[in-house]
């Protein structure tokens, strides 16, 4: 304890396990009324409020990010909550709040499908109405030739010329046999 210490005075849990030893042993001025116990005391509370104050943050970027369907940034700060609730001491208000990140992260997860589903039905819809307006142009353009095809006919019956006209008229009858 006295080496790890001595490397990095502020390590805590090398603090915490020398003033228990020297609790245990009776020596120095550890005592549970110690000072140095109340400041050891103090600076663990306040990291545990920063951790959960942390924890509330990453869920409130989280809730935002699902809320505006950005589902990646959304899953990954739900991810960081249970990450950061594996490594906690267990109480009341972590394991609300880890209750809170793994239902949030499966919405996420159930809404990411939706919308990749919801994606894929508007592209599938997209290429049929696109294949319906190709199918279409194609439609007129044969009615413009067909007409076309039609008024030469016409025009090779009015001079007589039934050899063309019966050309072009089998023209028309390959285009469109109906």
């Amino acid at each position: 304890c006295r080496k790890a210490l001595q490397l990095n005075g502020n390590h805590a849990p090398a603090r915490a396990l020398f003033l228990e030893v020297q609790f245990i042993q009776g020596q120095g001025p550890a005592s549970p009324a110690s000072q140095e116990y109340d400041n050891f005391k103090r600076e663990a509370i306040v990291r545990h409020q920063q951790l959960i104050l942390e924890i509330d943050n990453a869920l409130e970027r989280g809730k935002r990010g699902y809320n505006l369907g950005e589902y990646d940034q959304a899953e990954r700060e739900f991810r960081r909550i249970l990450e950061f609730a594996k490594w906690m001491p267990t109480g009341i208000e972590l394991e609300t709040r880890r209750k809170d990140a793994l239902d949030m992260l499966e919405r996420t997860k159930a809404s990411r499908r939706q919308k990749e589903l919801d994606e894929q039905k508007t592209r599938a819809r997209l290429i049929e109405e696109e294949k319906a307006r190709d199918e279409f142009k194609r439609l007129i353009d044969q009615k413009r030739e067909l007409e076309l095809l039609f008024g030469q006919a016409q025009m090779y019956f009015e001079r007589e010329e039934y050899v063309r006209c019966v050309e072009v008229c089998e023209k028309i009858l390959y285009i469109n046999p109906n």
